[in-house]
């Protein structure tokens, strides 16, 4: 995500995301548009992966910050990770284990796409249908996310959330 929008003089990390905050509820939360959350889970060695990249980069560039769409623009924010190969790293393996995704062949493994850590975007070709259904779905949960500088590695943030009844 980008931290190039400016307000109050701090950093603004995302507007609105579909998180769980209950600890962080406050009165007043009004039903807000939706911002998926997409994780894209790859390996090297797929060959359905060359397939549905570009399809990916293409929601992205569609769909994301400052993407080309007049009414969804920015309400794709995108993580992709690797599975089973040198680019793995502990967080993408935790994530292939949350899905379930268990074997590296297509069709039982990679490519894989989920909305929001729902695991619903197999086959390839439902992966922008399966965005377009979830992201008219509204949120009761809105975020807005600052993060100060403290070092180039380190960050104060801090969080405004909304949580409706």
């Amino acid at each position: 995500m980008r931290l190039d929008a400016f307000l109050s003089g701090r950093k603004l990390i995302t507007g609105s995301i579909a998180v769980a905050v209950a600890a962080l509820a406050v009165p007043n939360a009004f039903s807000a548009d939706r911002m998926v959350l997409g994780e894209f889970i790859t390996w090297v060695n797929c060959p359905a992966c060359s397939v549905a990249e570009p399809l990916v980069d293409g929601m992205v560039d569609e769909y994301g910050y400052g993407g080309s769409s007049p009414t969804l623009s920015g309400r794709l924010a995108m993580l992709s990770m690797h599975v089973w190969d040198g680019y793995e790293t502990p967080w993408s393996d935790a994530r292939r284990v949350f899905y379930a995704i268990n074997n590296p062949p297509i069709f039982q493994g990679t490519p894989c796409f989920a909305h929001d850590g729902l695991y619903d975007a197999w086959p390839i070709e439902t992966y922008e249908a399966n965005f377009l259904n979830r992201v008219t779905v509204p949120t009761p949960v809105t975020m807005t996310i600052y993060a100060d500088e403290v070092t180039p590695t380190r960050f104060n943030v801090t969080v405004e959330a909304c949580l409706e009844a």
